[in-house]
């Protein structure tokens, strides 16, 4: 379909204002899934368009795969996209589930991207044991 194309051509250049006016002004589907899988939200987390994730994540979900089962947070990951992975991470993004070759984002992560990872898992291993997320107790907390 020519606007699935249209939001994924806007999402892998970073053009915020052109996917936000897709969305916004002519009612796109925020997450049309493409051939492979992949959702905007996938495009813009592997080629690191940070602000573009974090509006994105505004109206589609971090939960879902591509024909991978790969997440927005494993592409991130994979392609070490530092800020995607924290926008991702601070969206509750799934931290441990596996794509179609085992991986978790973590497994799949490499430089910046898994130093972060793996220290914040370290850092809240408690919280994420019992199935909290330290930004879902602070909500918590504040209610």
């Amino acid at each position: 379909m020519l606007s699935e194309r249209i939001l994924h051509v806007a999402a892998f250049y970073g053009k915020v204002d052109v996917v936000l006016s897709l969305i916004n002004e002519f009612a796109f589907d925020p997450s049309p899934v493409g051939a492979d899988g992949c959702t905007p939200l996938h495009i813009a987390s592997l080629k690191g368009h940070s602000n573009l994730v974090q509006i994105l994540l505004r109206f589609a979900s971090p939960l879902l795969t591509d024909n991978f089962g790969n997440t927005p947070l494993h592409l991130a990951s994979k392609a070490n996209q530092f800020n995607c992975v924290k926008a991702l991470v601070d969206a509750n993004a799934p931290l441990f589930i596996r794509n179609s070759e085992g991986g978790t984002p973590t497994d799949v992560a490499t430089g910046s991207s898994r130093t972060f990872l793996a220290e914040y898992i370290k850092e809240n291993r408690t919280q994420l044991q019992a199935g909290i997320r330290p930004c879902q107790k602070k909500i918590l907390r504040f209610t």
